[in-house]
């Protein structure tokens, strides 16, 4: 099935030139922003595990039977967080601000959404519904829904980085946030999280590199929770119909998130 969509005329007059296009426009607006360069083959990979977290969760959206679409969007960020988490442990030493995590989270959400539009592809053309009307709506959420994916993993890459390089409560400055995971929940940080304590205090109205103080993992759940609810927000303007309202939903995380690289990621070297 693969192989009739790759050979396809219009896979090559739409699909593909498109990808490349979202590709090229991540690196002009995220990585080479950055005085950092990391080395291209590191952003390969993490598009990669992008990829494998898209075939995770359709593993277990079959497995468990996901139908409703609050259970897809949950699923969806669920496997691109594992994925992210297991892409920056890998590569975390080369934080140097909070700019990290934005760019290798981006970089898994562009694997992940290029799978999931192969996939709408070959269901598309298993319907046979492929011609230059398809094309045309296909660009539109090719665009929409890659910029959608990056955005969000991103979202949560920036939580991520900031919980690594600060010196939180129960573990030091550039020491793993996952170790925090084994000490019990409080109340407190339960509060923190659902209120959206660090989104407010540090993200929104402060730049700071790091989130100091503070217990690492409300600081990681709360950036996968704002990631969960952009998505929401984003699907449900699909929903209603208000495509040019999604897109607008994406494009405006683009800036906020170019615009925080430009306060507290200007600092790579």
């Amino acid at each position: 099935m693969f192989y009739e969509v790759f050979t396809h005329e219009y896979f090559w007059l739409s699909f593909l030139p498109i990808s490349l296009l979202g590709v090229g426009f991540w690196f002009l607006l995220f990585e080479r922003s950055r005085k950092q360069k990391d080395p291209l083959i590191l952003f390969v990979l993490a598009i990669l595990a992008g990829g494998g977290s898209a075939m995770l969760f359709g593993f277990l959206g079959e497995f468990f039977g996901v139908e409703h679409w609050l259970a897809k969007v949950f699923g969806e960020e669920f496997c691109k967080m594992l994925c992210a988490i297991f892409i920056m442990e890998i590569f975390s030493q080369r934080f140097k601000t909070v700019a990290g995590g934005i760019v290798f989270g981006f970089s898994v959400g562009i694997g992940f959404a290029l799978v999931e539009n192969l996939v709408y592809l070959t269901s598309a053309y298993e319907m046979g519904t492929f011609g230059p009307e398809f094309w045309l709506v296909f660009q539109g959420r090719l665009w929409s829904s890659t910029i959608l994916h990056g955005v969000t993993t991103a979202i949560f890459g920036l939580f991520y980085a900031g919980a690594f390089l600060a010196k939180t409560v129960y573990k030091g400055s550039h020491k793993s946030p996952l170790r925090v995971f084994f000490i019990p929940p409080s109340f407190q940080a339960m509060k923190n999280i659902l209120t959206f304590h660090f989104t407010r205090e540090h993200l929104l109205f402060k730049n700071q590199n790091t989130l100091e103080e503070h217990r690492a993992r409300p600081i990681i759940l709360e950036g996968f929770l704002v990631a969960f609810f952009i998505h929401v927000l984003f699907n449900l303007a699909m929903d209603q119909a208000y495509p040019a309202f999604s897109f607008f939903i994406a494009l405006f995380f683009v800036w906020f998130l170019c615009n925080k690289m430009k306060k507290v990621g200007g600092g790579d070297n």
